[in-house]
């Protein structure tokens, strides 16, 4: 059926048949239900189901089953089948746990009777009665940590999808009997009530392990005695009450119901000596363990999955968020803001580029963000109306002050392997711009301490030191004039935890920021107090398990956003390059852990990458002609940059011990040599394997590695720019590479290189336009075309240029050979250090990123006196 394809038969149910299917434009399985003909074929009911089910996703909950979109498929009869996509749920539903395992106990009751409250609450907040509700419609699934996410499934489908079809009575029965309410058995009007009393049917069948009274008995289930003293006079009243015949007699709220269950909850008696004795060793353990658990409370998705939205940013009081999300149209990316817990979105920004990273004024009045319209820049927008004003051409992740009187910001290359980061603060007063920490090689990602008086940031301060190795966590004052080495990022490698993100935010004496440790990126704090600015204790995890978390934010009520991250990154080939008419784009690994910096030999027969995460990836080969893969390498570490030759058995690469970079070459099962720690980003061969270009120094220049010696000459070099990604033909003797004044802007160069002089001749030969953002040149086999990344269009496609190498000049204009403008599925969302673009014939071989975000929303649990004591021992 076009974009599905079915896995299995999963069931069938009153409404159709359900089976598992492979959705390939979300890429990954989903439910697909299909409507019995009979249903489908009156079209007042079909047109009350597309209602119903553009309602339902508008419901985005943990504890709902998400509605992804309704579709028809014509058959070769000529008959429509209507299916609906869903969430694809892997357990068992409340009902069939509980015909083996009733009654519950009152402990294991509350837990799910919280999660479905939770479900129900969000989906009425939204406008949308369940009409339905059972223990059936409820899926008990396996989480993190063996913990049971319960959800409620098959929202508004059944009451009001139906809705449409005979007298306005019979509309209102749709159901099943043995949980409707009494106005919903007479066919009266439905609400929201319908729902609690369903729910104090299903409360009665976990505690009882039956349903009150059959089918078709009295309305009042409320006096039914057999209710009497189900767990204690509280649970009692819940039930009872839930169970009242008028519908203005039941609970003002669902909420209501968990309000009253857990009052008291937490009481409790002094502890006594053997108490204190077990917990005294219960806290030596997790002092030992430095882990405490899930810091993070009540945590709800906020965006629905079919959206990708990111970077969450909320108001001083936590009641306005704003982010990114392409929610109106599918891959463009553009602000938007919500009043919590259940406002409509509200869209603010409306061009086409990518408009990113957005940061909500402290009050809610306006938000700054990055755009890409016109080569990229800061701009503000106020949330009451009005349009977006450019701020800072060039500028990157802006924060505004605590006072919001001014705005951080960064300018540079968003690679943090290159020295090019300049911190700036500007003055919403009278719009000036001021750099900071002139005297730093490298400085970004600036963010406020949480009184305005200083600023934390990323920054390398040594000269001609390799980045990332040399940077570290500062912190300076307004006005940059005192600075501290906070000794935060020696803490985490202390620790084994990575840096995946920006950071977060620093609230009070705690910042946030997402890091990896083993195999699990979650979100951390880590102390930095103000009277030391010096990093102590131990990182805490605030949050565990899968999708990854990123991009945290805080407000000062506790309530905490972030951002959960899904994402797949492989090597893909983009054939017949030379003609944009003809290129096709194929997938060529399918691991589930990451394949970055791909590498092709000349001859196109043995592709080279590195697999696994950051901090710890092998090196893998690839057949092309046999398509086998196999490990070339493996040993603690990153490894990134490699470059294969064309017997696939020498291999030149880049490893990373503490962020500083080293040249090795490595002979398949031979030896493994290093080639020193002065070069780095090793690009190509030259005089085939004799010789290596890489980058050195900062700014960088290029160089000549020979393999043989490690003998480094310095080839090429200008004052005040940033040289990288030399690659040579051998067919026309040119070499290409790059240069950057500033990080914003970058410019490809070809110049002769004659293999006999071993060094430049002649002028360089500008391929692309001085202010653009170009990289990773690369000649196709024949040397007639230069392959290479551009953002000339506001988003990271790959361009071609041909060249004559006789006249040593460009021959017409770029040519797009693929573009990738849907964010979903791009090159831009590989990190700059792990991406790699290469070429044989005029194939094109490059990573490419799939991802899916979303944001969620929930409360920062203060912190313990264990934790406390963990931090300070």
């Amino acid at each position: 059926m076009g974009r599905f394809r079915i896995v299995r038969f999963i069931n069938s149910g009153g409404m159709g048949e359900v089976y598992e299917a492979w959705d390939s434009e979300l890429g990954e399985r989903v439910a697909l239900k299909t409507i019995r003909p009979e249903i489908a074929s009156f079209p007042p009911v079909i047109e009350r189901f597309k209602q119903e089910v553009r309602q339902a996703r508008g419901v985005s909950h943990v504890n709902v089953c998400r509605v992804y979109e309704m579709f028809s498929h014509v058959q070769d009869s000529g008959d429509h089948v209507w299916f609906l996509t869903m969430e694809l749920l892997a357990g068992r539903t409340l009902s069939e746990y509980l015909s083996q395992h009733a009654p519950m106990s009152a402990k294991q009751a509350l837990n799910v009777i919280e999660q479905m409250v939770s479900g129900l609450a969000a989906a009425h907040e939204h406008g949308v009665v369940h009409g339905d509700f059972k223990s059936s419609n409820v899926m008990l699934v396996d989480g993190p940590a063996g913990k049971t996410r319960v959800v409620v499934t098959d929202f508004g489908l059944s009451f009001k999808g139906l809705a449409g079809r005979g007298t306005r009575s019979e509309q209102c029965k749709v159901g099943t009997p043995r949980y409707m309410a009494p106005e919903q058995l007479e066919g009266k009007e439905v609400g929201f009530a319908a729902d609690q009393y369903a729910l104090g049917v299903v409360i009665c069948e976990m505690l009882k392990g039956v349903c009150p009274l059959p089918t078709g008995a009295s309305f009042d289930r409320s006096q039914d005695l057999a209710w009497a003293h189900i767990v204690n006079a509280r649970w009692e009243q819940v039930v009872r009450r839930c169970l009242q015949v008028r519908p203005e007699d039941r609970f003002p709220n669902i909420r209501d119901i968990t309000s009253v269950l857990t009052r008291g909850r937490r009481r409790g008696i002094p502890w006594a000596m053997a108490a204190a004795v077990l917990s005294s060793i219960a806290l030596f353990v997790a002092l030992e363990s430095g882990q405490s658990g899930e810091f993070v409370e009540a945590a709800a998705q906020l965006t629905p999955d079919t959206d990708l939205t990111s970077r969450p940013s909320l108001a001083r009081d936590g009641r306005i968020i704003a982010y990114s999300s392409d929610r109106a149209e599918s891959g463009n990316l553009d602000i938007w803001v919500q009043h919590l817990p259940v406002g409509t979105p509200t869209r603010l920004t409306t061009d086409p580029a990518e408009d990113v990273d957005p940061n909500i004024a402290p009050d809610g009045s306006a938000v700054v963000f990055r755009s890409e319209r016109a080569g990229g820049g800061i701009y503000i927008i106020d949330i009451g109306g009005g349009r977006e004003r450019l701020l800072a051409p060039d500028g990157r992740n802006p924060r505004f002050s605590p006072d919001g009187r001014s705005v951080a910001y960064w300018v540079g290359d968003n690679d943090s392997t290159i020295a090019s980061g300049k911190v700036f603060l500007l003055s919403l007063a009278n719009r000036v711009s001021t750099r900071l920490l002139s005297d730093f090689t490298d400085a970004r990602y600036p963010v406020w301490s949480s009184d305005g008086s200083h600023i934390l940031f990323s920054g390398c301060r040594a000269l001609n030191q390799p980045l990332p190795g040399c940077s570290e966590w500062w912190v300076a004052t307004r006005d940059g004039k005192t600075i501290n080495d906070t000794g935060t990022l020696a803490l985490l490698r202390k620790h084994n935890i990575q840096l995946v993100d920006l950071i977060g935010g620093w609230y009070g004496d705690k910042v946030l920021f997402s890091g990896r440790q083993q195999s699990t990126t979650s979100l951390w704090e880590v102390t930095i107090p103000l009277r030391s600015l010096r990093a102590t204790g131990i990182p805490r995890p605030i949050t565990s398990g899968e999708p990854r978390a990123v991009a945290p934010c805080l407000a000062n009520s506790g309530s905490i956003a972030f951002e959960r991250l899904t994402s797949a990154l492989h090597v893909w080939r983009i054939e017949h390059s030379s003609d944009p008419g003809k290129a096709l784009a194929s997938k060529l690994t399918h691991d589930p852990t990451f394949d970055v910096s791909p590498d092709i030999s000349s001859n196109g027969q043995w592709l080279v990458f590195a697999r696994g995460y950051q901090g710890h990836r092998d090196l893998w080969v690839r057949n092309m002609i046999s398509g086998k893969e196999a490990l070339f390498y493996a040993a603690p570490g990153d490894k990134l940059s490699p470059i294969i030759d064309n017997s696939g058995t020498v291999v030149v690469l880049e490893t990373r011990e503490k962020e500083v970079p080293s040249l090795f070459i490595m002979v398949r099962d031979q030896f493994t040599r290093t080639l020193g720690a002065r070069c780095s980003n090793p690009t190509g061969w030259f005089d085939e394997t004799h010789s290596v270009f890489c980058r050195q120094g900062v700014p960088s220049v290029i160089a000549l590695v020979n393999v043989d010696t490690a003998k480094v000459t310095t080839v090429l070099e200008k004052a005040n720019q940033s040289l990288s990604e030399a690659t040579w033909s051998p067919r026309s003797q040119y070499l290409l590479f790059t240069a950057s004044p500033d990080g914003v802007s970058k410019r490809i160069f070809a110049v002769l290189f004659p293999k006999s002089e071993r060094q430049p001749k002649g002028q360089w030969i500008p391929l692309t336009p001085k202010a653009e953002f170009n990289d990773r040149p690369r000649w196709s086999g024949d040397g007639k075309t230069v392959f290479y990344l551009s953002r000339r269009d506001g988003f990271s496609c790959v361009w071609g240029q041909h060249f004559d190498s006789q006249s040593g000049r460009a021959i017409g204009v770029p040519f797009a050979v693929m573009h990738f403008h849907d964010p979903r599925f791009s090159p831009h969302v590989v990190l700059d250090r792990a991406f790699n673009l290469s070429v044989a014939g005029d194939s094109v071989y490059l990573n490419i990123g799939e991802i899916n975000t979303s944001v969620w929303v929930g409360r920062l649990r203060q912190p313990s006196l264990l934790s406390a004591l963990r931090d300070f021992r």
